[in-house]
Order: structure tokens, then sequence, then C-alpha cells
């Protein structure tokens, strides 16, 4: 999945070249593991062969394929791939601001007791006329040696501003209120039968919160990039997080499951089925009842 992935330029969706023999080289496994993962792979739905390849002494095509969480052409991505209705997606900021936001205002207890302009140092723009960020450690180092610090000393101050990282970076995805307005009209525009709602994020955070970057996807979650819809015409690159488990399956049969991705003894790997992933939630559910916890 990862490698068609990497071959998708966000304009050649549908026709996404990668044979089973290159799959074969590039996944290092036998030749006919590629045809079992790319069947398991359009059964789950996230792949559709557009274009069968064809080898041989004369023809030397390789499979065409769309991946159906990403729009083709201009058509928007095909989520109901996953058997799902009613799909919440959190839209979010995805570049480095160039601006840093007044971080100690908007995060609670941020910084503790930095002196000497630590914070206002790493907080202030680091970029070149290009925009492009400059590395600027040892010109911090160069600057609170001059006040005193000694090596260790910056070494404490800057983990304890690492810290603070996780925090900054969900105050980077936030959308300002001009900018959640550009993101819900394109919405509105593109996606008309859908519902876009702006919430106001109430402020100063906590300092242990995490934007949606930094959560670890899979299984049924993940991120969708706006910002590979053709036409794009926002100034600023938008992704959105989706969690498929709960959610209710279009035929109405059950809810999405958390599917984990299985290996066999010869290293074959498959996706659970929605039926394997209930039963084991079912059996986790049982035992905690069993230890006298309730679900």
């Amino acid at each position: 999945m990862l490698e068609i992935w990497r071959r998708h330029n966000g304009q050649n969706n549908g026709y996404i070249p990668f044979g089973h023999r290159e799959a074969s080289k590039a996944l290092r496994v036998g030749k006919n593991v590629p045809t079992k993962l790319f069947r398991e792979l359009v059964a789950l739905g996230f792949l559709k062969v557009r274009k069968q390849g064809a080898y041989s002494l004369k023809t030397k095509e390789a499979t065409e394929w769309e991946l159906t969480a990403e729009p083709c052409g201009d058509q928007p991505p095909s989520m109901e791939y996953r058997g799902c209705k009613d799909v919440t997606f959190r839209w979010f900021y995805e570049e480095q601001r160039l601006q840093k936001p007044p971080y100690a205002e908007l995060i609670e207890n941020y910084g503790g007791d930095f002196a000497d302009g630590f914070l206002e140092y790493l907080n202030r723009p680091h970029h070149d006329s290009d925009g492009k960020f400059v590395p600027f450690e040892e010109e911090l180092f160069a600057e609170f040696r001059a006040k005193g610090y000694s090596n260790d000393a910056i070494e404490e101050l800057l983990d304890r501003h690492r810290t603070n990282l996780p925090a900054e970076d969900l105050i980077d995805e936030l959308f300002t209120e001009a900018e959640a307005a550009l993101v819900k009209a394109y919405l509105d525009r593109e996606y008309p039968d859908d519902e876009t709602t702006i919430v106001e994020m109430r402020l100063p955070i906590p300092k242990n919160s995490i934007g949606f970057f930094a959560i670890g996807v899979g299984g049924g979650d993940g991120f969708y990039m706006l910002n590979k819809e053709s036409p794009y015409d926002l100034p600023f690159k938008v992704w959105g997080y989706f969690d498929l488990v709960g959610c209710q399956l279009i035929d109405g049969s059950a809810v999405y499951h958390h599917r984990r991705w299985l290996i066999s003894p010869n290293g074959e790997m498959r996706q659970q089925t929605n039926e394997e992933a209930a039963a084991d939630d079912a059996a986790v559910a049982d035992r905690a009842r069993e230890n006298g916890f309730e679900d």
C-alpha cells in the first residue's frame, strides 16, 4: 500500500503504475506474494484496478491503480470504500507557520521559569528570505554562553522546552478565524451535501495536549490530504483526521471495529475482517467482565 502511495504525485491517481514484478522487488518477497496482497487491498477497498497489467515478450505494461482515499480526476475520494456512513473529518492546518503564535498566552503553564529571553529567542522567526527554516542551536548556544550559561545549563533549558512541543504543535494546527472561514467556504462549495461546522477552541489549552498529526494512525483512522484535491485554491495546506471505529456500516449490519494487521508464519500480511475484529473486541470485553471491570 505504501509503495503505491509513494508513487502518487497528487495528479496521477487512477494511473499509478505498479506491477507485480516491481512489487516483488520493492517488498523483497516471493513473486506470488504481491498478488495476494493486492487482492486483499482491493477487497478491503483501499485500492481499485484501473488498468490491468500485461507482461509478455511483446507487451510489458504495469497494472495502474487508484487510491480510494484520494481524489481521482475531478471526483472526490470514494470514502465509502470503508463501507461506513456519517464519517466525521476534523480539519487542521498542516504546514509550518512562519509567524509563531504567542504560545505562552495559548498554553497553560507554558515554559515555567525560563529566563533571559530564552522562550522569546526560540519563538522568534528563524527563517531566511525565502521562508525556509534555518537551524539555530549553534547560534542559541553562542548567545546564551555570552549570558553566562554553561552548555549543560543550555541543554537543560532545551530539554524543558521540548516538553512544550506537543502542545505547540496543536496550537500550530488550529485555524485562525479567517482561515477557518476560508476552509468552510471551500468545503461548502466542493461538498454542498455535507455539513461543515466551525468549533471554537477554548484557550489556553492544557500543556499535555497533542495535535492530530501526533496520533499514530492505523486500523480504522487516518488522514485525508485535502490539499491534494484538484482544483485546490486555499493558500495553505489542510489535512483531515478521520476515525471509522464505531461508525455504522453502510449496510446497517454492524459498526466498524479496529482492524489489526496479521502476519502469518510465512510472512504474508493481511488486515482483519470486521467480523474478526468484532470477535476480538468481544473477547476483550468478556475478559474484562470476568475480572470485575464493566464495559
